[in-house]
């Protein structure tokens, strides 16, 4: 399993998770170099430790922790939850 969430929103780190990645010193750029080698080492780590939950955040949990888990899991071919994310909605 693999989730994101904000750091921001005074939730906290997520109880159930083995290991935490911080992304908030990415920028908002996914196809950066710096992201795609996060992206990476999360993915080398999740490759290691396939049992574990592993959780990504970013300061709201709206963006860079959202792509960085969808693609991911996608990668992975893992569950995921979004914790903090809440669409937005249409006029």
């Amino acid at each position: 399993m693999i989730l994101s969430f904000g750091f921001k929103n005074g939730k906290g780190v997520p109880t159930n998770a083995s290991k935490v990645f911080d992304i908030r010193d990415l920028s908002h750029d996914t196809k950066s170099i710096w992201f795609k080698a996060r992206m990476q080492e999360i993915l080398d780590y999740a490759k290691q430790h396939p049992k574990q939950v592993i959780a990504v955040g970013c300061e709201e949990g709206q963006h860079r922790s959202r792509v960085m888990v969808d693609e991911v899991a996608r990668q992975l071919r893992a569950s995921k939850f979004h914790r903090d994310y809440t669409p937005k909605q249409k006029a």
